[in-house]
């Protein structure tokens, strides 16, 4: 609703490149960027309805990947750092054996 009043004043006084004063948005309109942050928020969501650890950090992870192509494609180190850090944090969660394992040998 803001970005099409924004999207609608910048039309109005002649300042955006918008063919009519109301914007719309259809999928084949997404940039990649767009599309690849779409679908890591996609896959971030989803990751909350697993209860099972593996499958949840895998999804983390795949989600962390996704929002490093992300940010690589928009140049923002900082979301690329936040995620590598994630993906590491899901990487080393997934992999490490659990306690129990550890007190048998």
């Amino acid at each position: 609703m803001i970005v099409r009043a924004r999207q609608w004043r910048a039309a109005e006084q002649g300042s955006a490149p918008y063919a009519s004063r109301e914007a719309s948005v259809s999928l084949s309109s997404l940039s990649v960027a767009d599309t690849v942050g779409w679908t890591a928020t996609a896959v971030f969501v989803a990751s909350y309805f697993f209860s099972r650890p593996a499958m949840l950090r895998g999804l983390q992870m795949l989600g962390a990947v996704l929002w490093i192509v992300f940010g690589v494609l928009i140049a923002s180190k900082p979301v690329i750092a936040s995620n590598v850090l994630v993906f590491a944090a899901a990487a080393w969660t997934l992999l490490r054996r659990p306690e129990h394992a550890r007190l048998d040998k």
